[in-house]
């Protein structure tokens, strides 16, 4: 009786360690996944600022064009330019925006396994105890 007691006292000590770093694990996917959001949330504001700057610079371009004597091509041509710059900006900015999402989904994703995989370390916990306290009560 006493070998099964240490047994089961061992394997409880084992299991308890387990369903500790799934804890941990859980709470590091959580952590993750906040950061993730933040990170998404930081990207938009990103694109937000981007899209006011080159609205301000190319509506000052213009300006300085439509206010000026006389219009040089090379002058247009550098407008130009700046819009396909401006637009390369906004377009990086919402490929940056995609990825991060993705992170985001990827991290929700792995928050929720980790949950999952958590309940069942504690489930099986719950039934080693049980079984611990019925072979101390017979």
């Amino acid at each position: 009786m006493r070998g099964l007691d240490s047994d089961l006292k061992v394997i409880l000590k084992i299991r308890k360690m387990r369903v500790d770093s799934l804890r941990r694990i859980q709470k590091k996917r959580e952590m993750e996944r906040i950061q993730a959001g933040q990170d998404v949330e930081v990207r938009q504001s990103n694109l937000e600022d981007t899209e006011i700057q080159v609205r301000a610079v190319e509506a000052d371009r213009l300006n300085s064009l439509i206010n000026g004597q006389f219009v040089k091509i090379d002058r247009i041509e550098a407008f130009s330019k700046l819009q396909l710059k401006g637009i390369k900006q906004i377009m990086d900015a919402n490929r940056e925006i995609e990825l991060a999402q993705h992170h985001f989904e990827q991290s929700k994703n792995a928050l929720e396994e980790s949950v999952k995989a958590a309940r069942v370390g504690e489930k099986k916990l719950m039934a080693i105890e049980e079984a611990i306290r019925e072979t101390l009560w017979k």
